[in-house]
């Protein structure tokens, strides 16, 4: 195989058992071969996944000052911002030479697995960019 892998993942919106089981082959084969790989056949809409891309690119644009108003590091969540450097994935390297915007599944401060201070779970913090949070908070649930 000398190309990333396509997976169709329309079979898993079936009732078909046996389809989502040759899906979930042809995605655990993927990553363990190539740590990557493409799907199609998702609901999401082309102009969605343009709207949260050119959202990203507005984000990443912005003055490293503004960004780091939800700086990843001030916030036990994991939610946020993570500039250059800020997270290392091997502890005997350099730190990684990337930015981030890190978000989850959108709990309350008073919800019972917050409260019980369950790692990664908290409310997501959102640059101030109209119209952002909105987006990206239901691309999140479509993507779940």
């Amino acid at each position: 195989m000398n190309q990333l892998p396509i997976i169709d993942i329309a079979p898993l919106y079936t009732d078909d058992q046996s389809a989502w089981q040759s899906v979930a082959s042809q995605i655990d084969h993927a990553c363990r071969e190539w740590g990557f790989f493409y799907i199609k056949g998702h609901p999401i809409s082309p102009s969605r996944i343009e709207a949260v891309l050119d959202s990203a690119k507005q984000f990443f644009a912005l003055p490293t000052t503004e960004k780091l108003q939800i700086d990843i590091t001030q916030t036990r969540h994991h939610r946020g911002y993570g500039a250059i450097a800020t997270e290392q994935l091997d502890p005997g390297r350099p730190s990684d030479l990337k930015e981030t915007f890190d978000m989850g599944l959108h709990l309350p401060d008073d919800h019972p697995d917050v409260l019980a201070e369950k790692p990664l779970r908290g409310p997501n913090r959102h640059p101030a960019i109209p119209g952002w949070e909105p987006l990206l908070e239901q691309h999140y649930l479509d993507m779940q």
